[in-house]
């Protein structure tokens, strides 16, 4: 293991730890655990990459809120670059219209 199995979700009847559980590839606790690294919740600091490392493994498994998460991700990220995009093609134009 990484070292996580300190992390655990509520005091639910089987003591779950979520970071054994994701590491032995269940789909639900990996989207637990990449929503907790996200969050900074019982992990030792907050990380986005850490955070989407458990969330698409949970996606490619078809957890469906991972799944739509990671689409939505990438349509930020689209949107992201195609508004850069047009950023960059008006400032050209206004170059060359001067």
């Amino acid at each position: 293991g990484r070292g996580y199995d300190y992390i655990v979700i509520g005091a639910g009847s089987s003591g779950a730890v979520v970071a054994r559980a994701a590491e032995q590839g269940d789909a639900s606790a990996q989207w637990e655990l990449g929503a907790l690294w996200c969050a900074g919740r019982g992990v030792p600091r907050r990380s986005n990459l850490e955070a989407m490392r458990w969330i698409r493994r949970a996606a490619a498994q078809g957890h469906p809120s991972a799944r739509g998460f990671v689409r939505l991700q990438r349509v930020a990220h689209l949107r992201r670059q195609l508004r850069a995009k047009t950023k960059t093609a008006v400032a050209r134009l206004d170059e060359t219209s001067r």
